[in-house]
C-alpha cells in the first residue's frame, strides 16, 4: 500500500485525486509502521523473515522516493531499535538493517566491522552468519569490493571453518551470491 500512495505523491495520477489527503495518510502510516516494526522481527521463522524483509525494503525505497527528512529519521530510528533488541533476532534481519543503515550512513564502517565480526565469531553458527550475511548484502555485493576490510573479515572466517561446516553452508553462500 505504501509504495503506491507514495508514487502517486511523488508522480501524481491520472485521476483526480486529492494528493494532500494522500499526503496526510502516508504521514499517519509511516509513524505506526515505525512502531509496530522492531517487536515484529523478534522470534521469527525463516520464512516469516523473508517477508519481513520484502516490506521492509519497499518502506525503505519508498521513504527515500518521498524525500521526507522526519519520516526518514523516523525510520532510521526504528531500524535503529530492531539493532537494540534484546532478544532472537532472525539473522537475515539484523544483516538488512545494518546494510539499510550502513547505506544512508547511520551507521559507520566501525559499526558495520564490529558487528559482522561478532556474527562470525565461532560462537555462532555457520549457517546463520551466512544468513546475516545474505540479508547484508541483498541486491549487491559490491559492498567488499569497496570496503576490503569487510571483504578480510569474510575471507578470514571462511578460512576458519572445518571441511565439514564448509560443505554445510556453500549452498546457502550460493544462494546468498547468486542474487546479484
Amino acid at each position: 500500500l505504501l509504495p503506491s500512495l507514495v508514487s502517486s505523491l511523488r508522480y501524481g495520477t491520472t485521476r483526480q485525486v486529492n494528493l494532500l489527503s494522500i499526503s496526510e495518510l502516508v504521514e499517519e502510516l509511516i509513524p505506526r509502521i515505525c512502531v509496530g516494526l522492531p517487536p515484529i522481527c523478534l522470534n521469527v521463522e525463516e520464512d516469516f523473515a523473508e517477508e519481513i524483509i520484502e516490506k521492509m525494503l519497499a518502506v525503505n525505497t519508498s521513504l527515500h522516493l518521498l524525500q521526507e527528512e522526519n519520516l526518514e529519521q523516523q525510520w532510521y530510528q526504528s531500524l535503529q531499535q530492531i539493532l537494540d533488541l534484546k532478544g532472537s533476532l532472525q539473522a537475515k534481519i539484523e544483516g538488512t538493517v545494518v546494510r539499510l543503515l550502513f547505506d544512508r550512513k547511520v551507521l559507520e564502517i566501525k559499526e558495520v566491522k564490529r558487528r559482522m565480526h561478532f556474527n562470525f565469531s565461532i560462537g555462532h553458527p555457520p549457517p546463520e552468519a551466512v544468513l546475516w550475511l545474505e540479508g547484508f548484502l541483498h541486491g549487491s555485493g559490491l559492498l567488499l569490493v569497496h570496503y576490503v576490510e569487510l571483504w578480510q573479515i569474510l575471507d578470514d572466517w571462511l578460512k576458519q571453518l572445518t571441511q565439514p561446516e564448509f560443505q554445510e553452508i556453500l549452498p546457502l553462500l550460493r544462494r546468498a551470491f547468486s542474487n546479484f
